[in-house]
């Protein structure tokens, strides 16, 4: 669209274009499925320009044919390149628990006292040869396995798993990506300037969530076990930094912030600190995963 209306041919290619901040709220459980159309309607709100850096406002609705999916409210920037080069990421002070949080340990069926995973672990969670990840097989469903063996596979290992650990001392877990320059996204986002894409950047935190459950052997709960959004919350992101081509290490610090039980379902919700080798390029708070029984 900004290119319809000429923000190019103004800045004659000397911008690039990067997210800031955005905040999307879920208004459907719906999964997108093959066949599918996805619809978006995009409105910017407004311009702010400062020097040579021109900053937008805008809302996108997107839905699976005509059922509203999720509502984005973001903000982007057309920047020079030394406005890049001398963005330092997000500066947060030492982790610390967080007040007025009661800390608690995160609820387990598991037994299991492994707190990292290696490559070929997780190549093993990601096919749903849960077997050869965690020595016992919590049923994968379908569903699972035509999710997890998807070509965006964001956690190379994790790190550290600690059900007492975090800003908030409910739980934590860690994992990192190595990124290399012959990577798909690379070559789509965008043309001339690659830049890996921060939404798929974040899947990394969604398919963190999806491993804790396994691995606090929580999907146990369920007969036939699926994940999918939690309706109404609004998970907040910034963007301050970026991923460029060549070779790096995604590292994901992710913090359970709360997890609730119900009758049909459980609710996850946790906060992540992404960074690209040393530089926090990423902070989403709120993130939400629900695990419930799929009845078809």
């Amino acid at each position: 669209l900004l290119g319809y209306m000429g923000l190019d041919a103004i800045s004659q290619g000397t911008l690039s274009y990067r997210a800031i901040d955005s905040s999307m709220t879920a208004y459907s459980e719906r999964p997108f499925q093959v066949g599918d159309t996805l619809r978006t309607v995009l409105k910017i709100d407004r311009f702010v320009k400062n020097g040579s850096t021109t900053l937008l406002f805008f809302t996108f609705e997107s839905y699976n044919a005509d059922e509203l999916i999720f509502i984005t409210e973001a903000t982007g920037g057309f920047f020079t390149k030394a406005d890049l080069a001398s963005n330092k990421g997000i500066i947060t002070p030492k982790k610390q628990l967080r007040k007025n949080v009661e800390p608690k340990e995160f609820p387990h069926l598991s037994n299991t006292t492994k707190t990292t995973y290696n490559k070929e672990e997780m190549e093993a969670f990601y096919r749903a040869d849960y077997q050869a990840c965690f020595g016992e097989k919590p049923q994968p469903t379908h569903k699972e396995m035509y999710y997890l063996p998807h070509d965006i596979k964001m956690v190379d290992q994790v790190t550290n798993i600690d059900y007492n650990g975090g800003v908030y001392g409910r739980g934590l877990i860690c994992g990192e990506k190595q990124i290399t320059p012959d990577m798909w996204p690379f070559k789509a986002h965008f043309k001339n300037d690659p830049v890996f894409p921060a939404i798929i950047v974040s899947d990394g935190v969604t398919q963190l969530g999806m491993f804790l459950f396994a691995h606090a052997g929580l999907l146990k709960k369920f007969p036939n076990p699926y994940f999918t959004s939690v309706v109404g919350n609004c998970v907040k992101s910034r963007f301050r930094g970026q991923t460029r081509h060549g070779y790096s290490t995604l590292r994901y610090e992710v913090s359970i912030k709360e997890l609730v039980e119900k009758e049909d379902c459980i609710d996850l919700f946790y906060d992540a600190r992404i960074f690209n080798d040393e530089v926090q390029i990423m902070q989403i708070d709120s993130y939400a995963l629900r695990i419930r029984n799929n009845e078809n």
